[in-house]
């Protein structure tokens, strides 16, 4: 478990190595700097999740105390409903927040961002006192600190970079099936929307860089998953080529792993569509959308979809409620009718730009 937990934490040095004018004004990617960064990551990591439960903790006796001390023979009841940050969120922002710098990031400014997470709502009546403690969501706490628009698009790639690898292998049955083919031909009419299908291994781009390290074909399902939606929705052919440009121009593409989750509401925007952002298990909101002619862009996370971390469209919903979808390297999935619980419970919960979910229209 150690040995799995170090490799995940060393991730974030692929993303920090490749890109040499990071957020923080490194010109290279000399190895010290690759320590120290991978060095902040563990450090910050592992003060939050040794101390978080006490913190936690001390804030409960603390409202209690309060509360005694203001009330004659109170009745005390607090409830703890945490979850909303987890720690590959924290360690991004505290990274973000104190530029990765060893000497400030000790642990009592650990212990005094995770106290700024906390929420506290209150519920009294006479004698009865009710508390409950949540955290923050990413969003919230980056707002919190005055996070500044380049400042949270690298919070959410370091996330990115951390969870999920979007990257599909060469030698995976779904790109040998799909690589040289024209898909040019295929559409989807079974839902309220017309969908002009894209695949990201189609014979036209496949092969076409998306940035410097990889293709469209390996690495590029957010610009399909978007070039799915835009052309849907606008009527104007515009194709997987055009997007992945416009998101490497735009600093949307993380090399070595796919697309910042951004790219799709800022994306969709910016061909002149609306967005909604759904962070939350919302089935309720999804299937509404879904009949109202709208089209969701979700990412997924390991299981039927991806290895690791994929771009889907959800395409529309039947009468029997199951879901219809276009995934930009299968033709196969895109054909099947999938449960909504599937799509819910293997979506990624940790995704950045107000995901895991995006209702276009």
């Amino acid at each position: 478990m150690a040995i799995i937990l170090v490799i995940v934490l060393l991730l974030p040095v692929i993303i920090f190595s490749a890109i040499p004018h990071f957020l923080f004004g490194w010109t290279g990617n000399d190895s010290s700097d690759v320590k120290r960064m991978t060095d902040s990551a563990i450090h910050i990591g592992d003060i939050y999740e040794n101390r978080f439960d006490s913190i936690v903790q001390d804030a409960v006796s603390n409202l209690i105390d309060r509360v005694v001390f203001n009330y004659p023979n109170p009745y005390i009841t607090v409830n703890v409903e945490l979850g909303s940050t987890n720690r590959t969120w924290f360690i991004a922002i505290m990274s973000v927040y104190y530029g990765q710098d060893l000497n400030v990031i000790d642990e009592s400014v650990i212990v005094q961002m995770a106290e700024k997470m906390l929420v506290y709502e209150t519920f009294t009546g006479g004698r009865y006192v009710s508390y409950t403690i949540t955290d923050m969501l990413p969003d919230a706490l980056m707002t919190l600190l005055g996070f500044s628009d380049e400042q949270r698009k690298w919070a959410e790639l370091l996330v990115s970079v951390m969870n999920e690898d979007q990257t599909i292998d060469t030698n995976d049955a779904e790109y040998i099936g799909h690589a040289g083919i024209d898909f040019g031909s295929i559409s989807f009419t079974d839902g309220i929307v017309d969908i002009t299908y894209y695949n990201q291994a189609d014979a036209r781009w496949g092969d076409t860089l998306y940035g410097k390290t990889g293709t469209i074909g390996t690495s590029g399902c957010g610009p399909t998953a978007l070039a799915i939606v835009v052309s849907s929705l606008t009527g104007k052919r515009v194709t997987p080529v055009e997007t992945a440009e416009w998101a490497v121009r735009n600093g949307y593409r993380v090399e070595g792993n796919g697309s910042m989750h951004a790219l799709i509401p800022d994306g969709a925007r910016h061909y002149g569509l609306s967005v909604e952002c759904v962070s939350r298990k919302d089935g309720q909101t999804i299937a509404d959308a879904l009949a109202e002619g709208k089209l969701v862009v979700a990412v997924m996370s390991k299981c039927h979809f991806t290895g690791s971390g994929h771009f889907i469209v959800l395409r529309g919903v039947t009468a029997e409620g199951k879901i219809l979808i276009a995934d930009p390297i299968s033709v196969k999935r895109s054909e099947q009718l999938w449960d909504l619980s599937v799509i819910l419970n293997e979506a990624n919960y940790n995704a950045g730009g107000g995901g895991p979910f995006w209702v276009v229209w």
